[in-house]
């Protein structure tokens, strides 16, 4: 029994000190580096009664993302199309895109901002249309409709001793013992999609409810949020790392019908993050790979329909310190 209340008071301290030591390259202040980035965004729009969804989505391809930060305290990429695969484009249609990224990383505060545009989407489960639909057939699509995404979202690390975010994001601190830290924060997002024809496929607007002739919608999302992240540094400046957050907020929608005006009105919404890295982080060389996940749920009262808007990017980024 002695064994055990020892075991558990070594755990108790060891969870309460300051395990991580953090390394800010004092006599590097640019940070630089090319990344190939894999981009996939969606809005679902689901009627929970019918059990219908429609998942819609751009024809994507990879990017190439030059970034540059300086002293860590802010960041900026730009993502260039690499190449495309004519295949994909006659069964999935075209999509003109632009993607860019901008943050700001203090040692306890990082700041991301994003815009995105998409034209041209089409329907990913296309048998929710059409029954008889098989894998390798031309999915529905809708060369005009239009999407844009931009926001911005803060993250105030409560233990940045213990954990470093821009030892993940933009590798201008380097983490050198494993430790965590609670975060909290908020995030902004406006969400616009339209389709004048209609966004929902006119063969199963009666299984959607108020959702069901809708041409445009504009989602305005504020959401406080918290968390928890943890970088492990493993073997010779290596690491792994991440952290989850999930939110709750207020929504400020404008829906747009085929039959009439905007309807403006204030609703609930979620919202939840994921990141998880692995990479090299040395003295003047680094590298890492990054899957970053984000999804708001937005609500709509009084309806069985909700509108899902998902942003997920995977990155495998090489880079210099100068």
């Amino acid at each position: 029994m002695r064994l055990y209340l020892v075991l558990f008071t070594i755990l108790i301290l060891q969870t309460s000190v300051s395990w991580a030591d953090v390394y800010m390259f004092p006599e590097k202040d640019i940070h630089a580096s090319v990344g190939l980035q894999i981009l996939d965004y969606a809005v679902d729009f689901v009627d929970e009664e019918t059990g219908k969804n429609l998942s819609y989505k751009p024809n994507l391809q990879n990017l190439v993302t030059p970034r540059i930060s300086y002293q860590g305290l802010w960041g900026l990429s730009w993502g260039f199309k690499a190449g495309e695969n004519q295949g994909d484009k006659v069964i999935l249609g075209e999509t003109d895109y632009t993607d860019i990224r901008f943050d700001v990383s203090l040692h306890d505060v990082t700041i991301q901002t994003f815009y995105s545009e998409y034209r041209g989407f089409y329907i990913d489960n296309s048998y929710g249309v059409d029954p008889s639909w098989e894998e390798g057939d031309v999915k529905f699509q809708f060369p005009d409709m239009y999407s844009r995404i931009v926001g911005a979202a803060l993250t105030w690390v409560i233990d940045s001793d213990t954990f470093s975010l821009p030892s993940l994001f933009n590798q201008s601190e380097r983490q050198e013992k494993h430790g965590g830290s609670i975060l909290v924060g908020l995030s902004i997002t406006e969400t616009k999609v339209e389709n004048q024809t209609g966004i929902i496929h006119p063969a199963v607007r009666n299984q959607y409810d108020v959702l069901a002739n809708i041409r445009a919608g504009t989602f305005r999302t504020l959401n406080l949020k918290a968390g928890y992240g943890y970088n492990w540094p493993f073997w010779r400046k290596w690491y792994l790392g991440g952290y989850a957050q999930a939110g709750f907020g207020v929504l400020h929608k404008e829906l747009e019908f085929l039959t009439s005006g905007a309807r403006p009105g204030l609703e609930p919404s979620a919202r939840g993050e994921l990141v998880i890295a692995v990479g090299y982080n040395g003295n003047e060389f680094f590298s890492s790979l990054m899957i970053n996940a984000m999804a708001d749920i937005l609500f709509i009262s009084g309806s069985s329909s909700r509108v899902v808007p998902t942003l997920n990017t995977g990155v495998l980024n090489v880079g210099m310190h100068f």
